[in-house]
């Protein structure tokens, strides 16, 4: 009896040890498959990663352009601008001048009258 109760250990011992071996089989697999999972999110997200900073700098140049074309336009307005007060200033003292004829034309035809 003791040596069946020794090949009943041995068989259970066997049993046991192929069953852990089975389930550590199927959890590397398990574990396995995740890694590849993640592996493949990892390389969408640096792919998606990559993509967003290349739009960033895309975006980025075309904002330094905008900002470099509307600095010019301001100077452009400021140049136009100035040519405006200029001319108005100048209209001004024509304004005065015609004022100052008219006044000479009506004082130069009284005296005459």
């Amino acid at each position: 009896t003791l040596r069946q109760q020794n090949d009943s250990l041995t068989e259970t011992s066997r049993l046991l040890q192929s069953n852990m071996s089975e389930e550590a089989d199927r959890t590397n697999a398990e574990l396995q498959r995740k890694i590849e999972s993640l592996e493949r999110t990892r390389n969408e997200s640096e792919q998606t990663v990559e993509l967003l900073h290349s739009r960033f700098e895309e975006n980025y140049q075309e904002l330094a352009a905008v900002k470099t074309s509307l600095s010019q336009k301001e100077t452009e307005l400021a140049g136009i601008s100035s040519q405006f007060h200029t001319t108005i200033n100048s209209l001004a003292e024509k304004e005065k001048e015609i004022k100052q004829l008219q006044l000479l034309c009506q004082e130069k035809k009284k005296s005459t009258l």
